[in-house]
């Protein structure tokens, strides 16, 4: 097995990269106006593979600013919807 760089998949965009962790927005859902949009996936895992952050990027941003930059990925305490 191979290891590869694998381009985004049509309507994901991948926006960063944390910690072996790529965070891509879903173009779909964000175009159907879903507050829940970002995703999380491994470097090595295939786009179809990618996990729900259960947020937007703006929740996101603010997490990983009071966070001061951990891994805070695994949090599911808060999401847009409450």
């Amino acid at each position: 097995m191979s290891l590869t760089y694998e381009e985004p998949a049509e309507g994901y965009l991948k926006i960063g990269y944390f910690y072996q962790d790529n965070i891509v927005i879903d173009l779909k859902k964000y175009k159907e106006g879903q507050k829940n949009y970002l995703l999380i996936k491994g470097h090595i895992d295939h786009f179809y593979e990618a996990r729900e952050l259960n947020m937007n990027f703006e929740l996101w941003f603010d997490r990983f600013i009071v966070s001061q930059g951990s891994k805070f990925w695994t949090w599911s305490i808060y999401t847009t919807e409450n």
